[in-house]
């Protein structure tokens, strides 16, 4: 799949999502990293060792999508499977965060965008940055736009 084709699908997607649901987006066939890796080596022109350290604890070959206990159907993309989940515990949120929605999207947005805990105080965020730097805006945004990030910070 192309990279157009996977934007495409993620935005279709954005659209049939329904509550209560994992979504899971089919892009065609696994692509091996050692294949990735090769092509780019091969195309960059330089001599580059590739080493085989193994897999780190945690780290798996194969990821299951969908447990024994669920079931996918594909109701209006056949490139895009819905999934019922049961609701999230709200009590395993941290509980400094259980006051008000607007916190918790703040923390979930910090830890998703890597902002820092000092991006909502533009005096600290300036004082902290170059002078180079824009001050980054408040972290607390709507839930449908991404909080800005410091132009200094490398993306994810």
């Amino acid at each position: 799949m192309t990279i157009p084709e996977a934007c495409e699908l993620v935005l279709q997607a954005s659209v049939v999502g329904r509550g209560g649901e994992v979504l899971i987006l089919d892009m065609g066939e696994p692509v091996r990293i050692t294949d990735v890796a090769q092509r780019l080596i091969r195309h960059s022109g330089q001599r580059v060792k590739i080493v085989y350290t193994g897999l780190r604890a945690g780290e798996k070959l194969h990821e299951d999508l969908v447990s024994d206990t669920e079931s996918g159907e594909r109701p209006f993309h056949p490139k895009i499977t819905h999934v019922t989940v049961p609701a999230l515990d709200t009590g395993l949120a941290r509980p400094d965060l259980r006051e008000t929605d607007e916190a918790t999207r703040t923390w979930m947005a910090r830890i998703a965008y890597r902002v820092p805990d000092d991006a909502s105080t533009p005096a600290s965020a300036s004082a902290a940055a170059p002078a180079s730097a824009p001050t980054p805006e408040p972290a607390a945004v709507p839930v449908s736009q991404p909080p800005p990030l410091p132009r200094d910070t490398p993306p994810a």
